[in-house]
């Protein structure tokens, strides 16, 4: 991380980024001939890490509230 960024101001970002890769991951499934259920797994994957995320987000929320 740069120095001054904050770890909420980081997952704000990474959560944004885990949001277009899952929309991209979506489009990719639909329009591709790739087996679906490797991308399939690849969504799934990026959903739990921006679950993740943004729990932590939420977490650090409740405790600055």
């Amino acid at each position: 991380m740069r120095p001054g960024i904050s770890a909420e101001e980081a997952l704000q970002h990474v959560s944004l980024l885990l949001i277009g890769a899952e929309e991209i991951s979506d489009e990719i499934t639909e329009a591709s001939g790739i087996e679906r259920g490797l991308t399939g797994s690849m969504v799934r994957s990026v959903a739990m890490a921006r679950a993740v995320v943004d729990a932590l987000l939420e977490g650090a929320a409740i405790r600055s509230a």
